[in-house]
């Protein structure tokens, strides 16, 4: 079974969207109707706007998903990468564990919503930013005075953490 895919005269004309709409077939819709020259007098719409104008039920309601922040979430891959980087041992599996805990915040900080103390999701974002610097700063090292100091500021990362979950428990 073949396809035919109608396309309007002006879209290959690069201001195809200053033109007028074509009606697409003869018949017209009750808008027309009500409005011989409904399509010169309507003004140009957003179609994100004109969908949330048919479907308002959609948009208006509180999401039943919680999604983690992109700013953590959209990275994830490249910050476990560099968590595999680490020194084997005892640095590797606290990176691991920081990364962990940070995800976690930011997950339940998107699920308590407007409950979250007022800069949660600032604190989380600067955890967030200044871990990742670590690990591009300590991958690939292997000295032992490099993984002591790594293992110093994981523990403060863990500290850090340790208030934010405690500001989350006294909600």
């Amino acid at each position: 079974m073949g396809c035919l895919l109608v396309t309007s005269r002006y879209e290959m004309d690069p201001t195809w969207w200053a033109h007028k709409a074509e009606p697409v077939t003869e018949r017209r819709s009750t808008d027309e109707e009500a409005s011989p020259a409904y399509c010169a007098q309507r003004e140009p719409r957003n179609a994100a706007a004109a969908i949330q104008d048919q479907f308002p039920e959609r948009f208006n309601s509180k999401p039943s998903v919680l999604f983690v922040r992109p700013a953590i979430i959209s990275q994830l891959s490249d910050t476990v990468d560099l968590c595999g980087e680490m020194a084997e041992g005892e640095l590797q599996d606290q990176s691991e564990a920081v990364l962990e805990r940070i995800v976690r915040a930011q997950y339940q900080a998107d699920h308590q919503g407007d409950a979250t103390p007022e800069n949660f999701a600032d604190v989380v974002h600067d955890i967030d930013s200044r871990f990742k610097e670590f690990l591009v700063q300590f991958s690939n090292r292997r000295d032992p005075a490099s993984v002591t100091a790594g293992c110093a500021i994981l523990d403060d990362f863990h500290r850090e953490l340790d208030t934010l979950r405690d500001q989350l428990a006294a909600i």
